[in-house]
């Protein structure tokens, strides 16, 4: 009966840590995410602001809509709206700075 019980307590002491692991990671996860936005938010401000824009061919949504083809959604008000075109390739003093869609960051 003393082994049952105990078997028991351990059985649940791994599931609260590990249950504590995985909130603690998704914290995390969640943490970089939102500062790698800022970080990518600041350095746009200072691509507009510093730099001369060549291209505008970076599709884009206004804040709380979503791209779904050809259109920006806000599923919650039901509204739709165009998208956006936002700069994708700025000259830096002679240094050209590309927007890769694909990895939604800026290069070189």
């Amino acid at each position: 009966m003393n082994k049952i019980i105990r078997n028991i307590i351990v059985i649940g002491m791994i599931t609260i840590i590990v249950a504590l692991s995985l909130m603690l990671i998704g914290r995390q996860i969640t943490a970089n995410a939102i500062k790698e936005k800022q970080k990518l938010q600041a350095y746009e401000d200072w691509l507009v602001e510093n730099c001369t824009c060549l291209a505008k061919e970076r599709i884009m949504c206004p804040d709380g809509f979503e791209l779904k083809g050809n259109w920006c959604f806000n599923n919650s008000k039901n509204y739709f709206t165009n998208i956006l075109k936002a700069c994708s390739q700025y000259n830096c003093s002679g240094e050209i700075k590309l927007y890769n869609n694909q990895t939604q960051k800026w290069e070189n």
